[in-house]
């Protein structure tokens, strides 16, 4: 259905704001298109991550009772979660409540069991009043293009010597000069386009190195990768596209 992860995010924008939109609109009528989505649509308090809407696809998916999730909420949530990724995507979400802006969304990836096994879901969040949220989530799994490349990344990015929890531990600078490294530029060069010294860009490389365990070219090119998936829908205060 969708040929890139850049046409998979700007439709996810659109159908997000157009169903939010129609909540505000038309209650009864958002439930009942919301219930034909081939993907997981919630409603969530902001405050306490209760769930007061769950449509028929992420009843499928977990495999409870739609009125089960929307009682037990949150906690059932959890407890088929990978504890890493959801405890990001919490502070992704706590980071975008407390910097309310309009019209604005937060993207994350978590991992939790679907259909029976561990997978990947992409979701994104924007605010429908001051008390709820609303919330599209896909399996990665569902979309060839994205799934091949995502989902191979991603298990390296959270399974191969705790990448996942190593990526919280290099800076936004760090994190810059990495990309530039895997695009194969020297110190000279590096310095030169973020205006810091050849020494500072030594030093970052040194402490790059050594909280990411990073040997030689091949790993900066591997850990570079993972780093710019998660980061391609891992950003807060997307403004949605004109509709």
């Amino acid at each position: 259905m969708f040929n890139s992860e850049k046409i998979l995010y700007l439709e996810s924008i659109k159908q997000l704001y157009r169903l939010s939109k129609l909540y505000k609109k038309d209650y009864k009528l958002f439930r009942e298109v919301a219930n034909y989505y081939p993907f997981s649509i919630t409603i969530n308090d902001i405050n306490t991550l209760d769930i007061s809407f769950a449509n028929p696809t992420i009843s499928k998916w977990m495999e409870f009772d739609k009125s089960e999730i929307e009682d037990k909420g949150f906690p059932l949530i959890k407890s088929i979660s990978d504890i890493n990724f959801l405890s990001h995507a919490l502070k992704t979400v706590r980071y975008f409540e407390k910097n309310k802006i309009i019209d604005s969304n937060c993207s994350y990836f978590q991992r939790v069991k679907l259909s029976g096994k561990m997978d990947y879901l992409l979701s994104y969040k924007t605010f429908l009043d001051k008390t709820n949220y609303i919330t599209m989530g896909y399996k990665l799994s569902l979309f060839e293009s994205v799934d091949n490349s995502a989902s191979k990344a991603l298990d390296e990015f959270n399974e191969e010597n705790g990448l996942f929890l190593r990526y919280f531990s290099i800076s936004k600078r760090e994190k810059e000069i990495l990309k530039l490294l895997s695009l194969g530029m020297s110190n000279k060069q590096i310095s030169d386009i973020l205006f810091i010294s050849p020494n500072t860009i030594r030093t970052h490389r040194n402490s790059i190195n050594r909280k990411l365990d990073i040997k030689n070219f091949r790993d900066i090119i591997k850990v570079s990768k993972a780093f710019e998936l998660f980061n391609t829908y891992d950003n807060l205060f997307k403004f949605p596209p004109i509709l």
